[in-house]
């Protein structure tokens, strides 16, 4: 299926309204779905893979459901183990808190009423041992508190360090709160600390190092290591601290400029930078430690709309694996994600976030999408999450019936790739970029993508073979869509410039840019055709 082809090298620049539950693994939220990036009947229903002789089985590990007691540690790894996973990532940062024994951060306030000698987390890795489960420490990174209303007890809690949380263009901490403040809602969930600040970035390589050094982890597991997204049309950017605007102008002699490249591509470097500096140090103190990180599954959206260019990460080999995080009911989609990803990393190095709680009185839905990871051949999948909230009637009777579905037999998680470690800095300077979007052929006969048309050039590229007509349709997020049909009938390619689908006076309104692009053939089966979008800054 997959094909390919030559990626230039540059920066995409968007936003998205989507759920933390799409973004992150651990947070709940309010925000709407998103559009499925992709539609088809080719993977609705799956014959039964074989199970593989290794995978990494995992289960995400919720701190404020199941990490606050010794007896909820037991429950969770019973679970586990009887039904045959083999790994667990067990959240030990929530809030910028501690659920570990730390000599500088917060003790988390979901511990009160526990002994001071209760450590969560060396009580989940010594029971996981036991059972043979590998334990990843699970650590939200630039998450700083969560609520407008209850303030952190800990007047030491690093929520009291305002110069390091995360400011707008305005110079107002960045969080969302429509009800007070409609006007100043500017990011999805919850407080953010400023990648730009070298403090920052300081500290939270202190607090992973702490991890590594003091506890006999598997695993370290990054989330929320990126910007915050922008959750409405009109909001101000984000990264705008005093010390990072500071950096900026002295590293590029230049002002921080909305939709600019140089400003994009400086603060997706900040995440980039946190990466690989704790990357190098877990290796040089642990080189058997894992460090994977969720991201967004299509990389090209997560560099353009948060900076997290995960795709960099691969290439430079500061990340063991990846786990695109495809939380979708729909089959079609969890395949998309995957055979997105594999584009840029190879399978050893992917592992699937698949939502367990779309499928919560369904195990043979969730048992489909497994086995749709298993025919792409990667490393594995990690479900979100092993609880009330996402398995019923009770999580042991879904797991169970998970095991008796898919994971009749114990397996090992296997050995990572070899791979050479390289923590040079690499930039993606993607200039233009092209993206492969979707094929249509015999068996695919439409698809949808998002897409971002920045203060630029954004161009569709059709390359067809023998395909009669295809029906593009490209709409805006917010606002009425634009309809097109382009004939491309015989054996030839076809550019459109979509560019004029924007209005070129108004750069102020990401809605203005955010599009979804469906693609469907017309007429009886014949022929092929892929579709990519290509996208480059003109300053």
């Amino acid at each position: 299926m997959r094909k390919k082809f030559s990626v230039s090298i540059c920066v995409i620049l968007s936003f998205l309204m989507m759920t933390s539950q799409v973004w992150a693994a651990p947070d709940s939220s309010n925000y709407p779905n998103e559009p499925e990036r992709f539609s088809s009947n080719r993977v609705d229903k799956v014959d039964k893979v074989p199970e593989p002789g290794q995978e990494m089985r995992g289960t995400y590990i919720v701190s404020w459901r199941q990490m606050t007691s010794r007896e909820k540690i037991d429950q969770f790894i019973q679970e586990a183990a009887d039904a045959n996973f083999n790994t667990v990532f067990v959240q030990v940062r929530q809030r910028g808190d501690a659920l570990y024994h730390s000599s500088f951060v917060s003790r988390s306030e979901l511990l009160e009423g526990q002994p001071d000698d209760f450590d969560p987390l060396a009580y989940a890795i010594q029971k996981g041992h036991e059972r043979g489960l590998e334990v990843h420490a699970w650590l939200n990174a630039m998450i700083a508190w969560g609520s407008s209303t209850e303030m952190p007890k800990d007047p030491n809690h690093i929520f009291y360090k305002e110069e390091w949380l995360l400011k707008d263009s305005t110079g107002k901490v960045a969080y969302p709160d429509p009800k007070t403040d409609p006007k100043n809602s500017v990011v999805e969930g919850p407080y953010f600390l400023e990648p730009g600040n070298l403090e920052v970035q300081d500290y939270l390589y202190n607090v992973y190092m702490e991890v590594v050094e003091k506890y006999d982890v598997d695993g370290i597991h990054f989330d929320f290591i990126r910007y915050p997204a922008r959750m409405g049309p009109n909001t101000a950017g984000v990264g705008y601290g005093e010390e990072a605007v500071s950096r900026f102008r002295q590293e590029t002699g230049l002002e921080p400029k909305q939709y600019s490249k140089s400003w994009d591509q400086w603060r997706a470097d900040q995440i980039t930078s946190i990466v690989s500096r704790i990357y190098k140090g877990t290796k040089e103190r642990k080189a058997d430690v894992e460090v994977s990180a969720s991201v967004l599954a299509a990389w090209d959206l997560g560099l353009g709309r948060v900076f997290q260019d995960w795709r960099k990460w691969m290439e430079t080999g500061i990340l063991d694996f990846v786990m695109p995080m495809s939380y979708s009911p729909s089959n079609a989609t969890v395949w998309k994600d995957t055979t997105d990803a594999l584009q840029v990393a190879p399978p050893g190095k992917v592992v699937v976030g698949l939502g367990a709680w779309y499928f919560k009185n369904n195990p043979e839905g969730l048992a489909q999408q497994i086995n749709i990871l298993r025919n792409e051949k990667v490393r594995g999948f990690v479900l979100f999450a092993q609880d009330t909230e996402s398995m019923a009637p009770t999580v042991n009777d879904y797991m169970q019936q998970l095991k008796q579905l898919v994971m009749t037999k114990q397996v090992k998680v296997p050995a990572l790739p070899n791979s050479q470690f390289n923590v040079e800095e690499k930039y993606s300077m993607r200039d233009p970029l092209t993206v492969r979007v979707g094929e249509i052929d015999q068996t695919t006969r439409s698809f949808s993508h998002r897409f971002f048309v920045r203060n630029g050039k954004t161009s569709l590229l059709v390359k067809n073979e023998g395909l009669g007509k295809l029906t593009i349709t490209v709409t805006p997020t917010l606002y009425p869509g634009h309809t097109f049909t382009l004939d491309v009938k015989g054996t030839r390619d076809t550019e459109v410039d979509i560019s004029r689908y924007v209005n070129p006076s108004d750069y102020t309104s990401l809605a203005n840019h955010t599009f979804l692009l469906t693609v469907a053939a017309e007429g009886p089966p014949g022929g092929k055709a892929e579709i990519f979008v290509e996208d480059y800054y003109l300053q």
